[in-house]
């Protein structure tokens, strides 16, 4: 439709100038305007248009990140930040994601930097409760020893403004680096 809405609007401009110094172009739409169909439209000699497809979907989906979490307790929440968005139906909660009913692909990657030995596991919690399909472990042998974990699957939300929140789930306090979670509306 901006092709459409902006050949009528700037019609007049094309009626009287020579249709050769214009270029074609899509506009960024998908559609290609013309100097000529500009003309056309506005003289109302276009007979039909394909219609705007009413059932598109709007797309949902955000990025998160956190460059640097230093000593995150056992059993608590790694802040991210939301860093970019596109909809409306992904939010931030503060230190997690809001999000309303409906099912939700989520991924999420960091670096951790265990302050102790032992197993250290991070995973993605949903009002409180562990998400198991997110549970990632690692074996650490020696303090200080970073390690990579990741993670991706569906989320389904039964109830409006849930909070969805990426946690050590380790029994140690932990630094995190490079901590980045996608959140997209699947349905």
């Amino acid at each position: 439709m901006f092709c459409y809405n902006h050949c009528l609007n700037n019609s007049t401009n094309f009626n009287n100038q020579s249709f050769s110094s214009w270029s074609r172009t899509n506009y960024g739409c998908g559609w290609y305007c013309c100097p000529n169909c500009c003309y056309a439209f506005a003289n109302n000699s276009v007979s039909t248009l394909p219609a705007p497809a009413s059932n598109t979907a709007v797309q949902n989906i955000a990025y998160f990140t956190n460059p640097t979490a230093t000593d995150i307790a056992a059993d608590a929440v790694i802040p991210v930040n939301l860093s970019k968005q596109i909809g409306n139906a992904i939010t931030s909660s503060g230190t997690g994601v809001l999000l309303q009913s409906g099912t939700y692909k989520v991924t999420y990657s960091l670096t951790g930097n265990p302050q102790t030995t032992g197993t250290s596991t991070v995973g993605v919690q949903l009002n409180g409760t562990t998400q198991p399909l997110f549970s990632q472990s690692e074996q650490v042998s020696a303090a200080g020893d970073n390690y990579n974990l990741s993670a991706s699957g569906l989320v389904t939300v039964t109830s409006d403004n849930s909070i969805l929140t990426l946690n050590n789930l380790g029994a140690n306090a932990q630094n995190f680096s490079n901590v980045n979670l996608v959140v997209q509306k699947a349905a």
